[in-house]
């Protein structure tokens, strides 16, 4: 299994510009929009980073 960083943030052009300069440094990227996206990520993945949006909401129990 590949070493992962994972990127959680709604926005697309930001997730773009983290992947790319992350990427350009040898790092396998993998990119989710939403937390439950991110959760499903983690679970997935198991990164060895997470690089989560600070705007992110926190997760209610009813939605995971």
């Amino acid at each position: 299994m590949q070493d992962f960083v994972l990127i959680v943030d709604q926005d697309a052009d930001e997730r773009r510009r983290i992947s790319a300069v992350l990427a350009a440094d040898g790092f396998d990227v993998a990119q989710r929009a939403t937390p439950i996206e991110g959760v499903t990520g983690v679970l997935d993945l198991k990164p060895v980073l997470i690089i989560l949006a600070e705007e992110t909401e926190p997760l209610r129990p009813q939605e995971v």
